[in-house]
């Protein structure tokens, strides 16, 4: 009886994986500290000057533009971005 042929050959096989990010990435950002109570309104009470808050405003807008900046770099990072099993470490 005649064995069948059989024809042995490598296929690769894309397969979807995902690099491992930077730290500044991942790790999260710092909320800026409340501004300080320094002003008073007319009772005595403790209050927020306006300026203090406007300040404050400004660096969560900046802790925004930082996180955004942060994702736009991680899209860009993974964007098409494919390891083969030579880049992963695994046997092709």
């Amino acid at each position: 009886m005649r064995q069948p042929l059989v024809r042995t050959e490598l296929v690769q096989v894309p397969v979807t994986a995902y690099a491992p990010l930077p730290a500044a990435l991942t790790e999260p950002l710092p909320a800026p500290a409340p501004p300080s109570r320094n002003c008073r309104y007319k009772d005595g009470t403790p209050a927020v000057c306006a300026l203090d808050g406007l300040l404050w405003q400004v660096h969560w807008e900046a802790l925004k533009d930082r996180a955004n900046q942060d994702r736009a770099s991680a899209g860009k990072l993974s964007a098409g971005a494919s390891l083969t099993a030579r880049d992963s470490g695994g046997t092709p």
